[in-house]
């Protein structure tokens, strides 16, 4: 029988980059033109290839830390040519997975909604009126007791694409609820593989 324990560490407050901030990537606000970030950050860039035409995407070799841990790598996605969001990632334990979900529940506060994807991991969001977060946390195949961590930001949702995904989210009002309490007494939160073919129950928020 698998578990995957959810440790919930509050340290005390930790110190955020400057690539922290809910309203874009450092001094970058969401909105900003791509040549614009381009010419600050340098030209050491790789671009990605995304599937819709007015998506475009680049990723730049830098550390973020997120209180006392490093995240690698840094994807840039422009809207139109325009920012709009970014994402960084990391393979850790889970431990260090939580230390730095704790990191920005000390300084967003315990506002954030979980999501429980099964085997595959699991999703912190956070809606801001300047902007939203994800923390994803997905089981790494490759490395046994550690996860594929991503800190993802983006512009803002409207409020009809916040509605819907509250809707969506609460569907499973029940594991939201109890993840809910969880986070906010700091206690310890368990899923248990009680499935016989050995995979999690399909508890996906859509």
């Amino acid at each position: 029988m698998k578990k995957i324990l959810l440790l919930f560490l509050f340290t005390g407050i930790l110190c955020f980059s400057a690539g922290f901030n809910l309203d874009g990537y450092e001094n970058f606000k969401w909105g900003t033109d791509k040549k614009t970030v381009i010419k600050a950050l340098g030209d050491n860039y790789k671009v990605v290839t995304e599937s819709k035409k007015d998506i475009s995407s680049i990723t730049y070799d830098e550390k973020i830390k997120v209180g006392d841990l490093e995240l690698s790598g840094v994807k840039l996605l422009f809207k139109n040519e325009k920012l709009s969001e970014w994402d960084a990632w990391e393979s850790m334990s889970l431990e260090n997975f939580m230390k730095v979900v704790g990191t920005y529940v000390e300084k967003y506060g315990d506002n954030f909604y979980f999501s429980d994807y099964g085997e595959s991991g699991c999703t912190f969001t956070y809606f801001g009126s300047k902007g939203l977060i994800q923390i994803g946390g997905k089981m790494n195949k490759e490395k046994k007791g550690e996860l594929n961590v991503t800190v993802l930001h983006r512009i803002a949702y409207t409020e009809e694409e916040k509605k819907q995904w509250l809707e969506g989210y609460y569907e499973h009002k029940e594991l939201s609820e109890a993840a809910g309490r969880a986070i906010k007494k700091g206690q310890d939160f368990i899923f248990e593989n009680s499935n016989p073919n050995n995979k999690m129950p399909d508890r996906t928020v859509k």
